[in-house]
């Protein structure tokens, strides 16, 4: 595993404070969710394991088995706030296809200013099809490789 970028540099280097959503990709075992957890204990942010929150309720898992805007609003609802991140959402991810993850990507890209929201994925080709930048033009989806080579 690659030396895991510490919390604060992740925030100076996102621009967190700019409150936008963006997404980081990383294989297993890089340092997702490890990362994903520190951020959301040094900013006071909600860590949403999709994982054990669908392993207790696999109702709400069933829900967005299939990607819809409106699925995807509904399950925001508990869980949006100042700050959330979404982990272990690869099981998900999978299970959509190409037009749903494109859906999913833009709804991210759309979410209004205010928005701090925060996914970790694995690498796929569709990321890089949906431009998803903050009021500078600076790019939202990094991969932790990239993010460790931030200067």
């Amino acid at each position: 595993m690659q030396n895991l970028l510490h919390p604060d540099d992740l925030i100076r280097r996102l621009r967190l404070n700019k409150h936008r959503c963006f997404i980081i990709t990383g294989r297993p075992g890089e340092g997702k969710t490890l990362l994903a957890k520190a951020l959301a204990t040094r900013a006071g942010g909600q860590y949403l394991d999709l994982l054990a929150l669908f392993a207790a309720d696999p109702q709400r898992a069933a829900t967005l088995d299939t990607f819809t805007p409106q699925h995807f609003k509904t399950f925001l609802q508990d869980f949006y706030g100042d700050l959330v991140l979404v982990d272990e959402m690869e099981f998900l991810w999978h299970r959509w296809d190409d037009r749903e993850k494109q859906a999913f990507l833009t709804i991210l890209a759309r979410m209004p200013k205010q928005a701090f929201f925060g996914v970790f994925l694995p690498p796929d080709p569709i990321l890089q099809t949906v431009p998803m930048v903050d009021q500078d033009g600076l790019p939202r989806i990094f991969s932790l490789h990239e993010l460790q080579s931030l200067s």
